[in-house]
């Protein structure tokens, strides 16, 4: 992927899943750092020290399943701050 970056082919460098230790191990031996990391990210998970790890090294955090496929829409939390827009329930 570094070569295709540096080819031009490419605008950026991207990870999906990498956790703390993967990460590392990319800082350790490639020489760009990933502009970005999709990981599950939602009001119910929320790995802080991984989301501290990637702001630290300027990696760009990108969440995916962000009300973990509707099986919380109804949680009393989301209900109350959806209530205030005009989008409407599924159900």
């Amino acid at each position: 992927m570094e070569e295709v970056l540096e080819q031009g082919t490419c605008w950026a460098i991207g990870v999906s899943n990498y956790m703390i230790r993967h990460l590392e191990e990319v800082l350790e031996h490639g020489r760009v750092i990933p502009a970005v990391n999709q990981v599950e990210l939602h009001p119910f998970l929320h790995p802080r020290e991984l989301a501290a790890f990637c702001k630290a090294h300027g990696i760009q955090i990108e969440s995916y399943s962000p009300l973990t496929k509707a099986q919380h829409l109804f949680d009393p939390a989301i209900v109350r701050v959806g209530k205030g827009t005009d989008v409407r329930p599924l159900r």
